[in-house]
């Protein structure tokens, strides 16, 4: 079980390097990853946040979704979520 799993884990990151590695804009760098986490993860809804100064906000800029949610692209206040999510 425990090589199966490194051996998938192993193989999402080759893949996921290869699709990153030709990109350089860093929004088709965002787009790329969080569609390849998002279906990796089976996950409805993947994006990146970037908090702001203080912490208690982050802004979404993209997102990738399956269609079962909207995106969650906008600024969010993130206070709710928690000291793991504000470090």
């Amino acid at each position: 079980e425990t090589l199966r799993r490194a051996a998938a884990r192993s193989a999402f990151l080759q893949e996921l390097g290869d699709a990153l590695r030709p990109l350089e804009d860093p929004g088709a760098v965002v787009a790329a990853a969080t569609a390849l986490l998002g279906r990796r993860l089976r996950l409805a809804r993947c994006g990146y946040v970037e908090n702001d100064a203080g912490g208690t906000s982050g802004t979404v800029t993209r997102d990738w979704t399956d269609g079962r949610m909207p995106s969650a692209a906008g600024s969010h206040d993130l206070s709710g979520y928690g000291a793991p999510v504000l470090e």
